[in-house]
């Protein structure tokens, strides 16, 4: 019986689903924008949910999702405390606004400031005999060498707490070289905001996860009651979103948390409810985004993934009959495009699936088209000649040679039209997007079987504009020298 996985996958291109895995807003700088090592364990991560897809979550499922996610990494190797699982040290990470040039990384929102600072309300109200609260915030300054905790206690109201975290996250965000606003801030103004986890045991941190799952479920069970689909539909997100959230604002483990978290567990959440796999844009949301902005956002996600999927094109190729694709190639050419994604990038991909699927009879065409398994094609050939369906067939496969070449150079010639931040290459550290195109293309089986003499020259026409364009807001440092440890 097909897992919830390899059902949702079915249509979707095989060779891209590195972008379920990675950040959507990062694609532009290609998939060897993440180690290897990163693959190897996103790989184990899937299998493993494929093995559990309809398992009650519990703390230590979660921990061996990380476990299966991370056990290639370095540090997995080399740290003791990777390999413990749940971390029971502090923990923390920088969020910021998404002021100017920071609306990729923000972690927080004016939006979802109220269910942040409600989180740490929370977090002191039930911090019964334990030394700190679970969750804290931490401010960094120059010249300091840990974040200094703003206690919530301190505050007289919810508000005044509020009032001094959005002025801090101001400065912390204008603090960034990758903030693009007007810098009013001087160098002893230069901040960073820290969201604390606190050191627990590790019995105190199953509890917290535990409590954590438990709201969800109830959250889940409240939802799942609304009569309406649409509203239920949208509660389901909300709650799982909630989740995923709370998780991943406590940063349970020393690292690797955002693939635990994001894109692992929620889609295989998103799977358990119906619906489906989401390419996730943008996972650094998910630190304090309010609950309706990241609903808005799953559902773009939700689409985002969909529109890989061949099934419209699939299911008219597969009925295409053998005079149809002898007689009317360029009409044929044409119809198919029509039912490919717009986004050439898109439709490179689903032409690349559609020739797999062909090759492996997962489509047969013509329609009713069936190789010959008793006879060779030679021997065939010799005693009556090929029949309309195998050159029907051929003529097929060599259509979508051609369609895919035609539409790697409408990639090429569309990438100059693009937005520069989507543009190939953009915050690209090392490649150039010449490199960065290469390497999505040569994962294609198509693009190895149409071969580099027919690749290469389309794919060395693509303008390095964004790259240059790029170069100055580069992620790679987004921190001043100050806060670099």
């Amino acid at each position: 019986m097909p897992n919830l996985f390899d059902t949702a996958l079915q249509d979707f291109p095989r060779n891209e689903i590195w972008r379920l895995q990675t950040d959507g807003w990062q694609a532009c700088r290609g998939p060897d924008n993440f180690r290897p090592s990163y693959y190897q364990g996103m790989e184990a991560g899937f299998n493993f949910l494929r093995r559990f897809d309809d398992v009650h979550i519990t703390p230590e499922f979660i921990e061996h999702i990380y476990f299966s996610a991370y056990q290639y990494e370095s540090a997995f190797k080399n740290e003791r405390i990777c390999r413990q699982g749940y971390c029971e040290s502090v923990n923390e990470f920088a969020i910021v606004l998404p002021l100017p040039g920071l609306e990729a990384i923000a972690g927080v929102s004016l939006a979802g400031i109220d269910e942040l600072v409600t989180m740490i309300q929370s977090s002191y109200e039930s911090q019964g005999s334990r030394e700190f609260p679970q969750n804290e915030i931490g401010i960094m300054k120059p010249g300091m060498f840990y974040s200094r905790v703003i206690s919530f206690n301190d505050f007289a109201t919810p508000n005044e707490f509020k009032n001094m975290l959005i002025k801090q996250l101001e400065l912390a965000s204008a603090t960034l070289r990758l903030y693009t606003g007007p810098v009013n801030i001087s160098d002893d103004e230069m901040t960073r905001v820290d969201l604390i986890s606190n050191a627990a045991t590790r019995e105190d941190i199953l509890t917290f996860v535990q409590n954590d799952i438990d709201q969800y479920y109830a959250e889940l069970q409240r939802a799942q009651s609304i009569a309406d689909p649409e509203h239920r539909n949208a509660y389901e997100i909300m709650a799982i979103n909630r989740f995923i959230r709370k998780l991943h604002q406590s940063h349970y483990f020393p690292d690797g948390n955002g693939r635990t978290f994001i894109f692992l567990l929620a889609n295989l959440l998103h799977l358990q409810n119906g619906h489906g796999l989401k390419i996730t844009e943008f996972p650094a949301h998910y630190a304090g985004f309010s609950s309706y902005e990241l609903l808005i956002e799953t559902r773009t996600d939700l689409d985002n993934f969909n529109a890989f999927k061949i099934t419209r094109a699939k299911e008219y190729f597969g009925n295409l009959s053998p005079e149809t694709i002898i007689g009317d190639k360029e009409g044929t050419k044409r119809e198919l495009t029509a039912r490919l994604n717009p986004n050439p990038l898109i439709a490179l991909a689903q032409i690349d699936e559609l020739f797999i699927q062909v090759l492996e009879k997962k489509i047969q065409v013509p329609v009713g088209h069936v190789p010959s398994k008793s006879l060779t094609k030679k021997t065939i050939k010799s005693l009556t000649g090929p029949s309309t369906s195998t050159i029907a067939h051929d003529h097929a496969k060599i259509m979508l040679k051609e369609l895919y070449l035609e539409t790697l150079v409408r990639v090429v010639q569309n990438d100059a039209h693009n937005d520069t931040t989507q543009r190939l290459g953009y915050g690209a550290n090392k490649q150039t997007p010449v490199e960065i195109l290469r390497s999505i293309v040569f994962r294609h089986d198509l693009a190895k079987v149409c071969g580099p003499d027919k690749i290469e020259p389309i794919i060395t026409q693509l303008s390095n504009d964004a790259l240059l364009a790029s170069t100055s807001s580069s992620a790679a440092s987004s921190e001043p020298p100050i806060f670099k440890s």
